[in-house]
């Protein structure tokens, strides 16, 4: 009867010890999972051939670096991404497999997630959600394509437009190749847009902003003389438009 006894005793402590095994592995697989994606997060970007992925005009974007960014979608869903925000051609884009692709099916996304900000899809581009307030302010990132600097009189550089040169090549993976430059001269421009009863409004000069508020262009103006608000900032812009939400 002791003997049986013992033998139950051994044979339930050795089940136990399996299943502490099979628990221990388990732990030990999360960790080392997580650990692996922190390391690869943080490594710089590799292509499949262990050689660094070389972005091509990296002054397109609008962030010096590719970083992993969350995608809402509106189902519910998170996608992370190593993403960045192409001013030129107005598309975000995300690096893959050594290659940048444009990210399709707009309609699908809530909001993207990136560098501490927030982008939301408008008509085919994204726009930064620069002020949640009554009357939100967004911000559309656009990049006009100077072209190489060519010689000018007294050995100084003209500038000649050249956005004519950049075509889309959406098979290879990269976002657009430039003909004939050897340098890229690009100029970072701001278009704003506010939501007034949930109707969208856009401007980029003071007279434009005004005419959305008729019965109070005055003060607004005071306010603008008085913090000397310029329309190329949009830290000013954003100052305006939270006064704007106060009065």
């Amino acid at each position: 009867m002791i003997n049986c006894h013992i033998f139950i005793n051994f044979e339930s402590d050795f089940k136990m010890q399996k299943e502490m095994k099979k628990i221990f592995s388990m732990k030990k697989l999360i960790i080392t999972s997580l650990i692996l994606l922190i390391v690869l997060f943080s490594l710089p970007l590799k292509a499949q051939e262990g050689e660094e992925v070389v972005i091509k005009y990296p002054e397109q974007y609008l962030f010096p670096d590719f970083t992993v960014g969350k995608v809402a979608m509106k189902t519910g869903k998170d996608i992370f991404l190593i993403l960045n925000y192409s001013m030129v051609l107005e598309k975000m884009m995300f690096l893959q497999r050594g290659q940048v692709y444009e990210m399709l099916n707009y309609d699908n996304v809530d909001t993207i997630y990136l560098q501490d900000k927030k982008f939301i899809p408008y008509n085919k581009i994204f726009l930064e959600v620069a002020l949640e307030d009554k009357i939100p302010l967004f911000i559309q990132h656009i990049g006009r394509v100077l072209g190489p600097s060519k010689p000018a009189a007294y050995g100084g550089k003209s500038e000649v437009s050249s956005s004519s040169y950049i075509s889309f090549l959406s098979t290879t993976g990269e976002p657009f190749r430039m003909k004939n430059l050897e340098e890229l001269n690009l100029k970072h421009d701001y278009f704003y847009w506010i939501s007034i009863n949930g109707e969208m409004k856009s401007f980029i000069t003071k007279k434009q902003f005004l005419q959305y508020f008729p019965d109070k262009k005055s003060i607004i103006r005071q306010y603008m003389r008085q913090n000397s608000i310029k329309f190329d900032r949009p830290e000013d812009v954003k100052k305006l438009v939270e006064f704007c939400n106060t009065i």
